[in-house]
């Protein structure tokens, strides 16, 4: 058991050599682990951000797609209310005339009352010109009726619109199913 000390003692530096050369074997072996292990996890990580890349991507087209859909719908909306409004305007010229009609009616209506009253001048006068004022009256609260049923079709033409963008944007804003 001396001799083995001895030849150890003796020997002390190829000892420590190989405990040298064996640790650094381990190390060696740890470092290529630790690059493996960093290997793969740089792997992990670019498939991870490719995965969220793509799904990036395909919910950028989706909002697109319903970013065109919105707005083509809208366009839409838009449109019909351009021709309802074309509608009202074109309407409001053939209400004028028909007011303008009925206007001219009470007239000859009153000029009628007028010229038959001149028999007996003092009553029938009174009647005449009675006759005249119902016959402006009633021609002015024809116009009224006219402009105030444009007017309303004109709001109703307006709140349609609003509520078809109103319903449309609540579309675009709707959770995806």
């Amino acid at each position: 058991m001396m001799t083995a000390l001895r030849l150890v003692l003796a020997n002390w530096q190829l000892a420590v050599i190989a405990a040298l050369l064996a640790l650094l074997g381990l190390q060696t072996i740890r470092v290529a682990e630790g690059k493996t292990a960093l290997a793969e996890e740089h792997q992990a990580r670019a498939t991870e951000t490719s995965d969220r890349n793509r799904a990036a991507l395909r919910e950028a087209e989706r909002v697109a797609g319903l970013q065109l859909t919105h707005a083509a719908q809208q366009q839409e909306i838009v449109d019909v209310y351009t021709r309802i409004v074309q509608t009202l305007e074109a309407g409001r010229a053939d209400d004028a005339a028909r007011a303008d009609r009925l206007s001219r009616q009470f007239a000859a209506s009153a000029a009628r009352d007028r010229q038959a009253a001149r028999s007996d001048p003092v009553a029938c006068e009174r009647v005449a010109d009675r006759s005249e004022v119902l016959a402006g009256a009633a021609a002015e609260g024809g116009q009224l009726l006219i402009e105030a049923r444009r007017a309303l079709e004109g709001r109703d033409a307006e709140v349609a619109l609003l509520l078809g963008l109103v319903e449309n944007d609540r579309a675009l804003l709707a959770p995806s199913k």
